[in-house]
């Protein structure tokens, strides 16, 4: 008995074999909706299963089934879906930026915070359904983590790069978190450190100090460590600094 074809989109199916594989070969009925760029409605595919009898006995089966799903998956594509997500694009926004800066630790820790913090709020929205107020309800939320503002400040750049790359790709017309200040007192600034200092007895007593199991014989062993700190307690130079100092006698 011939079962009649009632799949909505799929006109016709015939299943062949190539290079050991089974493959489907389909036609969509007419005034079907095309993929972007798809100009007649034949397609072909691999199943990626090895021809065997029981193999092709399963597919002739299910090949309605199967050529829908293929269909369906060509729509998934970003150039093709029709309700563009969050997560669509974030990794690509990133990615784009990462060419721009040259710093591998930045890059890391931007990607750690999409992964840690903006996707699991964001991840599922459709960028054009995403509001001020969403922007907002995102930084309360992080605003429970007590940060101190320059580390929200970045959190706040991963946020703002997805959605630039987004209006710079004409998935939505503006950028929500443009109306939605960085700057919060929700968020700590940081401490002013330009009075902090060793006293005199503190930095006798560091300049002094062995080391946990040192001894005084260590100093004459390995008197670069002593003169490093000599040098960054009474000269305040920094490490780099130190480093690219060179013993010139005259």
């Amino acid at each position: 008995m011939k079962i009649l074809n009632q799949n909505p989109v799929i006109k016709s199916v015939r299943i062949f074999e190539e290079d050991g594989s089974i493959k489907l070969d389909y036609r969509t009925k007419p005034n079907v909706k095309l993929p972007k760029g798809k100009v007649g409605n034949r397609f072909r595919f691999s199943t990626g299963i090895q021809s065997t009898p029981s193999a092709l006995k399963s597919i002739e089966k299910n090949k309605f089934d199967l050529a829908q799903e293929h269909y369906e998956s060509l729509f998934q594509t970003l150039e093709n879906k029709e309700i563009v997500l969050f997560e669509d694009v974030a990794h690509l926004a990133l990615k784009e930026a990462e060419a721009d800066r040259g710093k591998l630790d930045s890059t890391k820790d931007y990607q750690n915070i999409l992964k840690l913090d903006v996707l699991p709020f964001f991840s599922k929205m459709p960028l054009k359904d995403i509001k001020v107020k969403d922007i907002k309800a995102w930084v309360n939320e992080i605003a429970e983590q007590e940060l101190s503002q320059s580390r929200f400040n970045k959190k706040y750049y991963v946020v703002k790069r997805v959605l630039d790359y987004a209006c710079e790709n004409e998935y939505i017309e503006s950028n929500p978190i443009s109306f939605v200040k960085r700057s919060s007192k929700l968020f700590s600034k940081p401490k002013d450190k330009s009075t902090e200092y060793f006293s005199k007895d503190e930095r006798n007593i560091i300049l002094n100090d062995t080391c946990e199991n040192g001894t005084a014989k260590d100093k004459i062993d390995f008197p670069f460590i002593n003169t490093f700190m000599h040098i960054a307690l009474l000269t305040g130079a920094r490490t780099g600094e130190i480093m690219a100092l060179k013993l010139e006698i005259q």
